[in-house]
């Protein structure tokens, strides 16, 4: 039905990047890779923009198999956009078992922090990264700054505990008190996806894997537009589906 419905877009705005981005992502879930590839490419011929939506391309070189595509996405989008923690991010969970790939991630990691003004540094992605690929010596303090800078001084409550909640998940944090946290969050405001995110991570964090993958699948449901949800719940349901074989 999802893949009707968005060949019925690009048929009524062919002309439309969403559209084509739309039945790329019907096509991925339908295990078509090379369809989804072919429709990114004509969202970014419609954008005017060859290097457009590297993190999707990345994510279906992965559906294809294609490790080093990925890579070589996901390098490309930090070397142009290097505050983009969840490139970032997603780079380091492909470099994490490549001791080599390990040492380039780290020298354009640094690079990319480098071009950047403190204040402009992803911390939360940049710590988490950091930990993935075995370097906890960078990743230390990370946490501390982060909340520091991005949580304490937030006026609602909610967001507050949010931020903090998603540090310590982040930073590998699996107490009692983050899911506190995240949980009041979330009773208090239940429809935003990025708590929903958070509470995904607090769960995956302590091992409680379906309940991390039904909240990521509600926070991608909430916010389906964001490629960074879409990631999540795939990914998050790829290991809770793993850990029942």
């Amino acid at each position: 039905d999802a893949l009707a419905l968005a060949l019925l877009a690009t048929e009524a705005r062919p002309d439309e990047a969403d559209s084509w981005l739309a039945l790329a992502d019907a096509q991925l879930g339908n295990a078509d890779p090379q369809g989804a590839r072919e429709s990114v490419r004509e969202a970014a011929r419609h954008v005017e923009n060859p290097d457009a939506y590297l993190k999707r391309r990345a994510r279906i070189a992965m559906a294809e198999g294609d490790r080093n595509a990925a890579l070589a996405h996901l390098r490309l989008r930090l070397s142009l956009y290097p505050s983009d923690g969840e490139a970032l991010w997603f780079y380091a969970m492909l470099a994490a078992d490549d001791e080599g790939v390990v040492a380039t991630f780290q020298a354009d990691a640094q690079r990319a922090m480098a071009r950047l003004h403190p204040e402009g540094r992803p911390l939360d992605f940049l710590m988490a990264s950091y930990r993935l690929v075995g370097a906890e010596g960078l990743a230390e303090g990370l946490m501390d700054e982060g909340i520091a800078r991005d949580c304490e001084d937030l006026d609602r409550e909610a967001s507050r505990d949010n931020c903090v909640a998603w540090y310590q998940a982040m930073g590998g944090a699996h107490d009692d008190a983050s899911l506190a946290l995240i949980q009041g969050a979330v009773d208090a405001e239940a429809n935003r996806p990025d708590f929903l995110d958070t509470l995904a991570m607090v769960h995956l964090v302590r091992g409680e894997l379906d309940q991390a993958a039904e909240a990521a699948l509600m926070a991608a449901r909430l916010n389906p537009d964001r490629f960074y949800h879409l990631w999540q719940a795939e990914r998050i349901q790829a290991l809770a589906d793993a850990a029942k074989e």
